[in-house]
């Protein structure tokens, strides 16, 4: 029994975090393009940028196009000295990834002006286990890039639910043609014509 239940908590848990599978024809992102503007392809964000906005069913691109949605963004981490030992040596740290966005729709419009995202996490400082802590701040700075494009993702949706896209107006339809006069009709009317003239 436990094993038929579990699968649904977990698809229930999923739901409720707002999550959505790639292709879920729920989800505002579905087919959205959304264009990256700011961040290097090289950058560990751009993956994790890739990552979440294709999870819900979006296409991320480098360059803006007529039909994306576009998230300028400007990256800064920080890391300074929350405590110190009696040697004056810092024993723990806090890590700072901060990301400033703006979002415009096709259209150009804003959506959402500059807005600023703060993550950050405490770092303790081993001085006996330098290259561990090193390893360490490399994977805690990848987990906040990811909370932060998973944010990123959330915000967008969000966005879009309150400003959907508007959809195309369909072509005005061209007038139909007034139907050519029957051949008969045209040669009674050229034979009164005449008719008249002689008269």
């Amino acid at each position: 029994m436990t094993r038929y239940l579990l699968p649904l908590l977990i698809a229930a848990c999923l739901a409720g975090c707002g999550f959505h599978l790639r292709g879920d024809e729920n989800s505002p992102l579905r087919s959205t393009k959304v264009a990256i503007l700011g961040v290097s392809t090289s950058d560990p964000l751009w993956n994790a940028l890739t990552t979440a906005f294709g999870r819900a069913g979006a296409t991320v691109q480098t360059s803006a196009t007529s039909d994306s949605v576009v998230i300028q963004l400007a990256i800064a981490q920080t890391i300074r000295p929350i405590s110190l030992n009696r040697s004056g040596i810092a024993r723990e740290f806090d890590l700072g990834y901060n990301v400033t966005y703006e979002i415009k729709n096709a259209k150009g419009e804003i959506l959402d002006p500059s807005q600023k995202l703060k993550i950050s996490r405490e770092q303790y400082n081993d001085q006996f286990l330098i290259m561990g802590r090193t390893e360490e701040e490399t994977q805690m700075r990848l987990e906040m890039q990811e909370e932060a494009a998973d944010t990123l993702v959330r915000r967008l949706a969000f966005l879009l639910r309150r400003h959907p896209p508007a959809e195309a107006e369909p072509a005005a339809a061209t007038p139909a043609a007034a139907p050519a006069a029957p051949a008969e009709s045209r040669i009674k009317a050229d034979a009164d014509a005449k008719a008249k003239n002689a008269d």
